[in-house]
């Protein structure tokens, strides 16, 4: 049976990936502070950079995952998932709640296996243009 073959296989790993999402999302309430060009205290800029960070190395393990497919790097490639929707959910003033995190993963991973040619002209774009977003962020900083 392949990965994607049954989404319940990968329950797990995506409700386990988006309980541990609320430091991303709180990056992107911080982001959108910045953005808002609200004062924050210095702590607040270092967690959020700790947290960028963090999504910059899971991306990693996301390429790795669409270029091979290989189970080692499914993992990672779920964690950067939740961790990039959390952030995004954040800027768009959306309550945390990891069920609709979970969902929205849950959704990316079907799509990749049955509207590839969808994911790459669509979502991947979108996981695109965030993540060039927070590395220029993370970069401006550091």
């Amino acid at each position: 049976m392949g990965f994607f073959t049954d989404v319940f296989s990968i329950g797990k790993q995506t409700t386990d990936s988006a309980k541990t999402s609320l430091p991303y999302y709180n990056f992107g309430k911080t982001v959108l502070n910045l953005e808002e060009e609200f004062t924050l205290v210095s702590m607040d800029l270092f967690k959020s950079m700790v947290e960028a960070n963090a999504i910059l190395k899971l991306r990693n393990e996301f390429d790795n995952f669409l270029k091979s497919n290989r189970d080692e790097f499914r993992e990672g490639a779920i964690y950067f998932l939740s961790a990039l929707i959390a952030y995004k959910i954040a800027k768009d003033g959306i309550e945390w709640d990891w069920k609709l995190i979970r969902d929205e993963v849950q959704s990316i991973l079907v799509e990749m296996k049955k509207n590839p040619t969808g994911f790459r002209n669509e979502t991947l774009e979108f996981i695109d243009f965030h993540t060039s977003y927070i590395r220029e962020m993370y970069e401006g900083e550091n």
